[in-house]
């Protein structure tokens, strides 16, 4: 089926094309441009020739305006999104108490942008900033896989900031080979801790779904088989529940990097035994 809808797509795309042709040709020939004794001349196709490059600059500018009108009423509705002021942080266990308090601004900014047309790359523009601030990145990781750490530093906002600690984390693991071994080691402490356990944890789990899907992203993804999955701690030994965390991971990173028939392909390869 999905081939004939592509056939079909196809086969519109040419006669749209070629009705398209036909229309430029007879707009020619209706205002002389090309009779049936004229020759064409050089000056007939640099007029057309400019023309359809006015025309595609126009589209273009008229996508940068409509898209940086989106972007400003985006920051207008975050803007709008104001939380209730917070203190300063009672616990900061030995972090700077600037930097857990820009933590804190950074994750509401974070939580703001959430569903509008610019979530990811202001996401990643906060990120960038927080990183500047003295122990930012190891705040991030204590935070991202300590969850009592998280609940004595962030209180009620914990949930969040565990969140929002593993896009600081993903966004520093772009910048060098160090910090994306922080991020695998995250990964894996987090694996520890639910396995661990006698009791699968949700909220854990959803931490070790964004750290692996961070992980697998950035580093892994050109290189993903069943070798690969085993260094991050898959085996058929682990729990229904990381299993699935597992599956889903590597078949989104899959699917959203090389199309869900090569995605397929891949996680049976990866996933099922022969």
């Amino acid at each position: 089926m999905a081939r004939k809808a592509r056939s079909s797509l196809l086969g519109s795309g040419v006669i749209v094309g070629l009705l398209a042709l036909c229309a430029v040709y007879f707009t020619l020939v209706g205002t002389g441009g090309l009779g049936r004794d004229a020759e064409p001349k050089s000056s007939d196709h640099v007029g057309v020739i400019e023309q359809t490059d006015k025309k595609s600059a126009d589209s273009q500018g008229n996508l940068e305006s409509a898209m940086a009108q989106l972007r400003n009423r985006a920051k207008e509705l975050a803007a709008q999104r104001n939380r209730p002021a917070r203190g300063e942080p009672e616990e900061t266990l030995g972090f700077p108490r600037e930097t857990v308090t820009f933590a804190q601004d950074i994750f509401d900014e974070m939580w703001a942008v959430r569903g509008l047309v610019h979530t990811q790359e202001q996401r990643e523009d906060a990120a960038r900033r927080f990183l500047e601030a003295p122990r930012a990145l190891e705040l991030a990781y204590r935070t991202a896989t300590d969850p009592d750490f998280a609940r004595q530093v962030f209180d009620e906002q914990q949930a969040e900031a565990r969140f929002y600690s593993i896009v600081v984390l993903e966004e520093a693991a772009k910048a060098s080979v160090e910090q994306q071994e922080l991020l695998k080691n995250a990964v894996a402490v987090v694996r520890r801790g639910l396995v661990s356990s006698d009791t699968f944890d949700a909220g854990r789990g959803e931490d070790f779904r964004g750290l692996l899907t961070a992980y697998t992203g950035l580093i892994a993804l050109n290189d993903i088989n069943s070798d690969t999955l085993e260094t991050l701690g898959y085996d058929d030994g682990l729990s229904t529940e990381m299993k699935q965390i597992y599956y889903e991971t590597v078949f989104s990173v899959l699917w959203k990097r090389e199309g869900i028939e090569v995605a397929e392909a891949r996680f049976k390869e990866i996933f099922v035994k022969s």
